[in-house]
């Protein structure tokens, strides 16, 4: 799910595994809610293109598509990680060179 979601963005396949680790963690802590797996991978995604400050980055509009989602229940699963990234993300992810010299975690759409 999470490589064919990514291939049909156009993004690299680097972003799976640190998506992928968000969303476990996003089940792990409870912070999914009623949310249906497609949506949480969509905005794990997202989340993984911005920090990595891909040239393309994919919207929520974009991101709701591929997972053949509304919008809205894409941006719901957002909202409930947005405030949590930083226990999301994998320590490897967060100690790469991106972060050194690259985007904070404000840089992040607002949810």
């Amino acid at each position: 799910l999470m490589a064919r979601f990514v291939n049909r963005l156009y993004l690299s396949s680097q972003i799976c595994k640190p998506a992928s680790h968000i969303s476990q963690e996003a089940y792990k802590y409870g912070l999914v809610g009623k949310s249906p797996q497609t949506a949480i991978v969509a905005s794990s995604i997202l989340i993984v293109a911005w920090l990595l400050d891909v040239e393309a980055k994919p919207t929520f509009t974009h991101v709701a598509t591929i997972a053949k989602e509304p919008e809205a229940t894409v941006r719901a699963a957002y909202k409930n990680m947005h405030q949590h990234i930083s226990r999301l993300l994998p320590t490897y992810f967060t100690s790469q060179a991106c972060f050194d010299n690259g985007l904070p975690l404000e840089s992040l759409p607002k949810p």
